[in-house]
């Protein structure tokens, strides 16, 4: 606010039948008389706030554009870029994940026990970008939460009909805040022979009851298996520990 203050005058002539005698007054010549009034006023400003509209920014990205939360809380610094509103400072609020970060503090926490399995998924995230003109564009990006998922430790032994691998895939469950066995997923079952550095995919096989796996390779070669699941929309990616048959 500012508050500037102006010195004014008002004048006006009093007319002469508001000098009239009247009973009880003593008599006398009614003439007219010119008022002359000087008074101080002070008049407050108060600075506009900035011109924030709504609109459509091409090229708005939020990096990272997705976040993998367990059962503990994730925190993360986010960068914002807009090719059609390029401002030096912004807001983000993405409400989905209880998260908001500024320009000024990009670190934000996304409080795990917040969160719900519903919320797993891409949502949109609420940016305000504040221009050097000073204005401020409102505006919307999108972003994936996705649960993060994690293997027990697979076992591996050798037999009559070859090698059989076990393990079992879960997931975080946000509403029991627990982890899960994940079935119905197609994951690949990946072999590193001995002496080398490059895992080959030998197959591909769906995840059972709980998550679970048993599959048996028709060969005993040495080397190192493990499992892989390449995530979804809402679900993160994970691998298993390698481990050699025995």
């Amino acid at each position: 606010m500012v508050g500037t203050t102006v010195w004014a005058r008002w004048t006006a002539w009093l007319p002469a039948s508001a000098l009239e005698p009247r009973p009880g007054r003593a008599g006398g010549i009614a003439l007219p008389m010119l008022l002359s009034l000087a008074f101080v006023v002070t008049i407050t400003v108060v600075p506009a706030a900035p011109v924030r509209t709504a609109a459509t920014c091409a090229g708005t990205t939020v990096a990272p554009g997705s976040l993998v939360v367990g059962l503990r809380d994730v925190s993360r610094g986010f960068t914002v870029s807009s090719t059609g509103c390029p401002a030096p400072s912004w807001t983000l609020d993405w409400a989905t994940a209880h998260l908001a970060a500024t320009s000024e503090r990009p670190a934000g926490v996304v409080r795990a026990g917040l969160l719900h399995n519903a919320d797993a998924g891409r949502s949109g995230v609420t940016l305000t970008l504040y221009r050097e003109d000073g204005a401020a564009v409102l505006t919307t990006a999108t972003a994936a939460l996705r649960r993060r998922t994690a293997w027990t430790t697979p076992r591996a032994s050798a037999g009559p009909a070859g090698t059989t691998v076990r393990a079992r895939l879960n997931r975080a469950d946000w509403d029991r805040r627990a982890y899960r066995g994940y079935r119905g997923r197609l994951v690949r079952l990946l072999f590193l022979p001995a002496g080398s550095q490059t895992f080959q995919l030998y197959g591909e096989v769906r995840t059972g009851a709980g998550g679970a796996l048993e599959v048996t390779v028709p060969t005993t070669r040495p080397g190192r298996w493990k499992f892989e699941f390449t995530g979804t929309a809402s679900s993160g990616p994970s691998s298993s520990p390698a481990v050699t048959a025995r």
